[in-house]
């Protein structure tokens, strides 16, 4: 999309901008208003209703009669020292940097930064921002088991689930531990391969101590 561009209040309502054609998210821009110029130059305030923002407030072409913009007087700011709160599952996320971000999302500029990544296995969310945006798993790529049912448990290995089942039915733990030590290690690459930029190691240990418990192994 373009950027937004300065555009003549009458209202002189501040940080007026100019909508494009090619937005396609202001449904999620969560607790703003637009406004609708009118042919004769009249701003006329109006917010959302149950069903988003009307077709007028999302075209900016040529069409005769209404434009739509969006304003930022009209719009709730983030609370930046609330802790990042999924909107699918409403749990606390994890905070990632932008690299971590970009290996796992085609189109980082869907969110803001900073984007956090949604810990709830069972949650479509993958990350989101502060905006209330998101990206779903279907979208991401890369991600862990079980956020991703068909992923491995540890991206770096590609140590799955079943791998550590059958470890501990064998008794034969030194890939686990090969894992868990090089996952650990300064210089792994875990920040940017594991999709909650964190290591692999305390998730294979969790597992692995609660499937033992489970297996009797």
């Amino acid at each position: 999309p373009k950027a937004p561009r300065a555009f003549a209040d009458p209202l002189r309502l501040p940080a007026l901008a100019y909508v494009d054609d090619a937005t396609q998210d202001l449904n999620a821009l969560s607790g703003c208003g637009f406004g609708v110029l009118t042919p004769r130059g009249h701003v006329e305030r109006r917010r959302p209703g149950p069903g988003g923002f009307p077709d007028a407030a999302k075209t900016a072409g040529p069409r005769p009669g209404t434009l739509g913009i969006v304003n930022k007087a009209f719009c709730k700011e983030p609370d930046s020292t609330a802790p990042p709160r999924c909107p699918g599952c409403g749990a606390v996320g994890v905070v990632v940097a932008a690299e971590t971000l970009a290996a796992h999302v085609a189109s980082v500029e869907r969110i803001a930064e900073p984007a956090s990544f949604c810990e709830t296995d069972t949650c479509p969310v993958a990350y989101f921002d502060l905006f209330e945006r998101s990206i779903p798993v279907n979208d991401a790529h890369g991600l862990f088991w079980p956020k991703d049912p068909a992923a491995p448990l540890c991206n770096c290995h590609g140590l799955t689930a079943d791998d550590v089942d059958e470890a501990i039915a064998s008794g034969d733990l030194t890939r686990i531990r090969d894992v868990v030590r090089s996952s650990a290690a300064a210089d792994a690459a875990c920040g940017v391969r594991s999709g909650d930029g964190r290591p692999c190691a305390a998730r294979v240990q969790r597992y692995f101590v609660r499937r033992r418990q489970e297996l009797g192994g």
